[in-house]
């Protein structure tokens, strides 16, 4: 039977974190061939503006939420790491994130890619025997929030009434 991912105050084991890292920097090697250029504006994670949705994996939510184990602001759809049009989260971002360029023109090579590494990193999953699942990221990682929340209840007051 394979284990359930805790999205928060869970530590991932070591092996496979760096199983998930070095998959990002295989990922990053790959993506560095292409002419995919980042224009560095920001847009991507603006989410309603470029009528997009990340999606990620249950493993991906967990290894971000690992190093975010704090209750995290509501903002709408926006990704709770973008500030100022930037990503405060470039080293842990999902695959989604990773292979999402404004620039379109490698854009058949990212998608590629990108299903190639989800392969892999499903593989890995498996590997460890933990549960897949596939959902929005920025709902991943807010319903992971409200699991915090709830176990920390001292906390629930003074953030539960925000709207983002």
């Amino acid at each position: 039977m394979a284990r359930a991912l805790k999205a928060s105050g869970h530590r991932l084991p070591a092996d496979l974190a760096r199983d998930i890292e070095q998959l990002y920097e295989g990922l990053s090697k790959e993506i560095s061939h292409l002419e995919a250029t980042c224009l560095g504006r920001g847009d991507c994670c603006d989410f309603d503006r470029r009528d997009h949705r990340l999606y990620a994996s249950s493993l991906e939510i967990a290894y971000v939420r690992e190093a975010h184990p704090e209750p995290l602001e509501r903002r709408g759809s926006l990704c709770p790491f973008w500030r100022d049009r930037r990503c405060t989260e470039r080293d842990r971002r999902p695959l989604g994130c990773r292979t999402y360029f404004c620039d379109r023109r490698a854009r058949d090579s990212l998608q590629a890619l990108y299903e190639e590494y989800h392969g892999r990193l499903r593989e890995i999953s498996c590997r460890y025997g933990y549960a897949w699942s596939y959902e929005p990221f920025v709902e991943g990682l807010l319903r992971s929030t409200e699991t915090i929340r709830a176990e920390r209840p001292e906390q629930a007051g003074a953030s539960s009434d925000r709207k983002g």
